[in-house]
């Protein structure tokens, strides 16, 4: 009942952040690393109470994702649990 204690890793490193994302791209494409694994924060994706899905999170998503693909990273994706 008490979701205080979950965590978003990405979220406290300033990932959600662009310029803070693309220091981060900067960075690994410079050690010649190409394949990542990237995982979500599942308990940030939730559904509204008519059964839609909450799009700020998938949004959010989405624009890591792409800046990652379109920087020439390979991803491999899953959802923290």
């Amino acid at each position: 009942a008490n979701m205080d204690y979950r965590w978003n890793s990405l979220r406290e490193a300033g990932f959600y952040d662009e310029k803070v994302r693309a220091q981060f791209i900067e960075k690994m494409k410079s050690t010649g690393i190409r394949n990542l694994r990237f995982g979500f924060s599942n308990h940030e994706m939730k559904r509204n109470n008519d059964g839609s899905w909450d799009q700020k999170a998938w949004r959010q998503a989405d624009a890591m994702i792409f800046a990652l693909v379109q920087a020439g990273f390979r991803l491999s994706l899953d959802l923290h649990h």
